[in-house]
């Protein structure tokens, strides 16, 4: 019994190699040539490699790719938010479209630069924000005084 279920097995697979042997023939060599002369039918008894008698192969054909753009990073959909903090989010964006637009003018008058892409919650944008102004008033203390509100401040002097 084991000597016949080896047979078989062994039987089953020669004809799966030999059948992906033929494929892979058909697929990357040429076809042999037709056999006009005598010459011909010598070289067909030769086997062939698929190094020297490589078939041509169209990849733009073979090969489709396409360039996907990330907008969003690579982590922002596997990142998980608080259920409660991203749709309360999400709510004052969605119900005021004016909202999104009027903060992105403030963030690009104060050159607030988000690597790769700003956040979705509408707190972590007013933290990067106020980061900003507090960046500003520490780097250009006159330049601040002059045109931001600084209340109890000691100097410079509120103009």
């Amino acid at each position: 019994a084991k000597s016949k279920a080896t047979k078989q097995i062994s039987k089953l697979l020669a004809e799966r190699r030999a059948r992906a042997v033929e494929s892979n023939r058909a697929e990357f060599l040429r076809p042999p040539p037709a056999p006009n002369d005598s010459a011909d039918a010598m070289v067909e008894d030769v086997a062939s490699c698929a190094r020297t008698d490589a078939r041509k192969q169209d990849r733009d054909i073979q090969m489709k790719y396409d360039i996907a753009k990330n907008e969003d990073g690579p982590l922002r959909k596997t990142m998980d938010h608080s259920v409660g903090h991203s749709t309360s989010n999400a709510s004052h964006t969605g119900k005021h479209p004016a909202l999104r637009e009027r903060f992105e003018n403030i963030e690009s008058h104060l050159a607030v630069k988000h690597v790769p892409a700003p956040p979705y919650s509408l707190l972590d944008r007013i933290k990067l924000v106020e980061d900003r102004i507090i960046q500003l008033e520490k780097e250009y203390p006159p330049w601040a005084a002059l045109h931001f509100c600084q209340p109890n401040r000691g100097w410079p002097p509120p103009p």
